[in-house]
């Protein structure tokens, strides 16, 4: 049984309400948005990371000797080479025995690593493996599809003894896609050529072809209202319902979800979490444990403190601190 023995979660300090894109804009993007996360001036990935990483391992009886390896999934980080990988082993598990992985490149990521994660622990009877997600994509200030733009952070301690949910089953696929949501080597920004062609739709699709429908599941998509819709058109289930109150965290999305999914779940439930770009990624999950900290993501989430729009632009540095574009 490989098993998610332990989990946590972080989230910036600061928090934007759609309301604030009506005033300054006229209107918000990001349709059924409620208010996002997003990261201060002195925050970034891998400070995100770090946090949810420490709270995994302080939310089970993991011992730092017993973790072999560590996953990470992102598509930003503050460096293109040098391993942020490194940093969150120094920080959390302070030791040099340890296998590191980073996956990149689309938001599947964060899905990859926890199933990374899980295929270490299998090949490694008696050893633990940390898993990653985290992200805060970014776009131009003035793009539409900027407005959903998050970050967050989830992790977990992964083993192949009984735990929280097991993990019963996986799929993927792989899609070309053209035009939706790219980012080209040394761009800060992601892209979006907004041609109307609805590629997450098309890697649900050929994700239906390899992975039954999941009936009685919860549902950990991470992702806008009108994609869980899809997903749950697809293969059924009861909706996670975090994105409103989250935005879009990019590779950390779904296992955000996830991580809410466990909170709220009960014992002999089952989860299928989802993650898109370039394809898709599943993982099926069996709640074996009840939670140890109930409605811990959404507890998380509302301890976020709200500012306003030109302050928000502040912390993105998108103008300096005497309004000066930067």
């Amino acid at each position: 049984m490989i098993s998610i023995q332990s989990y946590g979660v972080a989230f910036p300090t600061l928090r934007l309400s759609a309301q604030a894109y009506r005033e300054v804009w006229g209107s918000c993007s990001a349709k059924g948005l409620r208010r996002k996360a997003f990261c201060a001036f002195d925050e970034d990935p891998l400070t995100l990371a770090i946090a949810a990483a420490r709270a995994a391992m302080a939310g089970g009886e993991a011992q730092v000797a017993d973790v072999g390896a560590l996953f990470v999934g992102a598509t930003t980080w503050p460096y293109e080479e040098k391993p942020a990988a490194a940093t969150i082993v120094t920080a959390v598990l302070g030791t040099a025995a340890v296998r590191t992985v980073e996956l990149r490149g689309s938001r599947q990521a964060g899905l990859q690593a926890l199933l990374g994660a899980a295929e270490y622990v299998a090949a490694h009877p008696g050893r633990l493996a940390l898993a990653v997600a985290v992200d805060a994509p970014s776009a131009p200030a003035n793009a539409p599809y900027e407005h959903a733009l998050a970050a967050g952070a989830a992790a977990f301690v992964v083993g192949a003894r009984p735990g929280i949910a097991a993990i019963v089953g996986d799929a993927a696929v792989t899609v070309e896609t053209f035009g939706s949501r790219f980012r080209r080597h040394g761009e800060a920004h992601i892209h979006d050529l907004e041609l109307r062609v609805d590629d997450d739709a098309k890697s649900l699709k050929a994700l239906a072809g390899v992975l039954p429908s999941g009936g009685s599941v919860r549902l950990a998509t991470g992702g806008s209202g009108e994609f869980a819709a899809g997903a749950a058109k697809q293969f059924g289930g009861e909706l996670d319902g975090l994105w409103p109150d989250l935005g879009d965290t990019g590779a950390a999305g779904a296992c955000i979800a996830l991580a809410h999914c466990i909170d709220m779940a009960n014992v002999g439930e089952r989860i299928l979490a989802l993650a898109v770009g370039g394809g898709a990624t599943a993982v099926t999950l069996d709640v074996t444990t009840p939670a140890a900290r109930p409605a811990g993501v959404i507890d998380a989430l509302r301890a976020g403190r709200d500012v306003d729009y030109l302050s928000y632009l502040k912390h993105k540095r998108v103008i300096g601190a005497k309004g000066a574009f930067a």
